[in-house]
């Protein structure tokens, strides 16, 4: 339950995440395209960029939202990662020559 404040202020981090997520959608594309891979400390560079927008998210999240509401809103984003989770290894547990 936001009010329109509220609304209003997780709209607009959530467009400017959309555009960063976008840019960073066409850098990867582009390096793919020319079949050029990461160098180790370049994955572990984005890997540190990703965790460090993360963190920044919550932070935005946490003086936008009440603390009840951020409360509700970190246990709906831990049922999600679950859920996300589960579908992927679906494999698991199954035997290569089972398709033999």
């Amino acid at each position: 339950d936001l009010n329109k404040s509220q609304q209003a202020q997780i709209n607009a981090m959530e467009v400017k995440h959309i555009t960063q997520m976008e840019a960073e959608k066409k850098v990867r594309k582009e390096a793919k395209a020319s079949d050029e891979k990461p160098s180790s400390q370049e994955r572990f560079d984005m890997k540190a960029s990703k965790l460090d927008a993360q963190i920044a998210h919550k932070a935005e999240m946490k003086k936008i939202l009440t603390a009840q509401q951020y409360e509700t809103w970190e246990k709906h984003l831990g049922k999600r990662k679950h859920h996300r989770s589960k579908g992927k290894n679906k494999t698991k547990g199954k035997r290569k020559s089972q398709g033999k």
